[in-house]
């Protein structure tokens, strides 16, 4: 699945009806309850731990999909490096 299928199925809403460009706090689904949603998807979808305080700067549907790739992208290297470490032992 996409980043914006799984925030369009977190937000109980079609994919089809959202766009990067939309304002999270013109969602009547965005709220305390889709933020801790959000951090739990993103935990158990994609592995990447997602703070707080990174959604409290997210505006609109495009900032939280570069959350997701940005923890992704740092998780992937992050395990990458690891690997490599463990290798040279």
């Amino acid at each position: 699945m996409s980043y914006l299928s799984e925030i369009a199925n977190l937000l109980e809403l079609n994919e089809s009806d959202l766009t990067e460009e939309m304002l999270l706090e013109g969602l009547e689904s965005w709220g305390s309850i889709s933020v801790i949603g959000f951090i739990a998807m993103a935990d158990e979808v994609y592995g990447v731990s997602v703070m707080p305080s990174q959604l409290r700067e997210a505006k609109t549907i495009g900032d939280l999909i570069k959350i997701l790739n940005n923890m992704a992208t740092t998780g992937a290297m992050i395990k990458e490096s690891k690997e490599s470490n463990e290798s040279v032992v």
